[in-house]
């Protein structure tokens, strides 16, 4: 490691957490001398040890956070956030915040004090609604939004935010007050900028869709409960060409004739998510093959109905050869030896995830993780079948036939 480039080296070491840079700066000079490099101190991820001692001898330490992470500490007080954010909120660029209930004032002061923010989550606090987006209108810096499971948020809440920043990240999954104003607003304000959207369709209809195709630059789209969405609304997202990833959730009106011509325009796709998609057959995973041989990353899961057998899955390890991660939940019509068998002719699959396939024979598991031994495979209780056990298996029966 030592030939490497400092900054090489320096890259490596900021996979690692504050505990582990520790350890690793006692074990020689050299990466002793790297792990005091202050770029590896620019993330914080908040300890459960931390009290408000603890805290402020870390920030005085190392002043230069650009990443902070607090997720529902009780043992730091509003006025240790309060002091962090007045000596080191100018150099933050990344803030997730889990907070219960905070003093108006610690909300003002994301504002006032973080004038270099571009990312900021603050997903499942109680506290976000619209008037938290207001303030958060005066951020123009902002490049990420996260308000998952933000109940109190409406079409008039994240319009302030909308109109003053240029996202490019949006994830407001949960949020349930979201209409067609914020999908015109999304386009009229951010369609040069927004590539990563992800929300909720439960107020959502085929005029809202069909908004939202306007988003040409999307890489990325994920959309759950979209019960009031037709199979004609769903065509519209043929229209995002430049879409890389596509996750729906519970599109119950998602067809096969409908994922067929949806895919026969999103040619980039390399990673599909597919969740309890109730109008989804065998014919449309055989559309899926011969639409899409470029996916990487499949995810197929049905909770309520089971019309996905072995005929579809074979399909796709035929026809998708560049397929890496495969996980299928919940498909109990997945038994027979010809559906998994072409997993023994995919060099590229890494992870094969059936959690829920209870139909499927433990010992071809075994078969399929000895001949696959770079394969993470998980079974029917999502537990790692080790080739092992097969190995062992092939011992005990050739003894027993001599």
């Amino acid at each position: 490691m030592n030939t490497l480039p400092y900054e090489i080296q320096v890259a490596i070491l900021s996979h690692l957490e504050a505990p582990d840079l520790v350890q690793l700066s006692l074990t020689c000079t050299h990466l002793h001398d790297i792990a005091a490099d202050e770029v590896l101190w620019s993330k914080l991820d908040v300890p459960a040890s931390f009290d408000d001692e603890r805290f402020d001898a870390y920030i005085r330490k190392h002043p230069l956070i650009r990443h902070f992470v607090f997720t529902r500490n009780n043992r730091i007080s509003d006025e240790g956030l309060i002091r962090f954010f007045l000596n080191s909120g100018a150099h933050l660029t990344h803030l997730q915040l889990y907070h219960d209930n905070p003093e108006p004032v610690l909300v003002e002061l994301l504002v006032s004090c973080c004038p270099a923010l571009h990312h900021l989550d603050i997903s499942d606090n109680p506290w976000v609604g619209d008037d938290t987006l207001a303030l958060l209108a005066n951020c123009p810096s902002l490049e990420s939004l996260a308000i998952l499971q933000c109940d109190d948020v409406t079409d008039r809440g994240l319009q302030a935010v909308v109109e003053s920043c240029k996202l490019r990240r949006l994830e407001a999954g949960g949020v349930l007050n979201l209409r067609t104003p914020t999908i015109q607003n999304l386009l009229d304000h951010c369609s040069s900028t927004l590539t990563f959207l992800c929300l909720d369709g439960g107020n959502l209809g085929d005029d809202s869709l069909g908004v939202l195709s306007g988003l040409r630059r999307l890489a990325h789209l994920e959309l759950q409960y979209c019960d009031e969405c037709s199979s004609h609304g769903l065509l519209s997202l043929a229209k995002l060409e430049n879409l890389l990833t596509l996750k729906l959730s519970r599109c119950y009106d998602l067809t096969s004739d409908c994922l067929d011509q949806i895919l026969s325009r999103l040619r980039k796709l390399t990673r599909l998510y597919l969740n309890d998609c109730l109008g989804l057959d065998d014919r449309g995973l055989v559309c899926l093959s011969e639409r899409s041989p470029q996916l990487q990353h499949l995810e197929l899961s049905q909770s309520y109905s089971h019309t996905l057998t072995d005929v579809g899955i074979a399909a796709i390890l035929s026809g998708c050869p560049l397929l890496s991660s495969l996980k299928l939940k919940g498909l109990k019509r997945i038994h027979s030896f010809v559906t998994l068998l072409p997993v023994l002719h995919c060099p590229r699959l890494r992870y094969l995830y059936l959690g829920g396939c209870h139909n499927v024979p433990n010992y071809f598991l075994e078969v399929v993780a000895a001949y696959h031994p770079h394969l993470t495979l998980l079974g029917h209780y999502a537990v790692r079948v080790e080739p092992a056990a097969f190995m062992l298996r092939r011992e005990q029966d050739g003894s027993d036939s001599e």
